[in-house]
């Protein structure tokens, strides 16, 4: 599999049973959308996002992506909770692609709304 966003090759990634593509250049990530959450509530799942996050940050300027499993363009969007993470989706298959840096950003906002319900209660 090619990357979304910088034609680099991607290779497959493995954190306790779930699998994830992982860009060689960029690091970024390419993601069924269960696979997301299920590494979201994983603990030491940030380990799968491993790249750089200022170039995660450069490279989520490039808007314009095409999906590598099924060439749909995918959406841009950003996460309700926590809008500076933004990520592309696919309207058709429902892959996602993170930027280097993102999945780490989503773990830590799910955290922090997890410990907001918590003092809540």
């Amino acid at each position: 599999m090619q990357c979304a966003k910088c034609g680099s090759l991607m290779e497959k990634v493995l954190y306790e049973s779930i699998e994830a593509d992982r860009c060689l250049e960029c690091k970024g990530l390419w993601l069924d959308a269960k696979v997301v959450q299920a590494l979201i509530h994983m603990q030491g799942s940030e380990l799968v996002d491993s790249g750089d996050r200022s170039i995660g940050k450069l490279m989520n300027e490039k808007r314009e992506i095409y999906c590598p499993l099924c060439g749909v363009l995918m959406n841009h969007l950003a996460d309700p909770d926590n809008p500076d993470v933004e990520y592309e989706k696919c309207p058709s298959c429902n892959g996602m692609f993170l930027d280097a840096g993102e999945l780490s950003s989503l773990k830590g906002e799910s955290f922090l709304n997890f410990v907001k319900k918590f003092k809540e209660n």
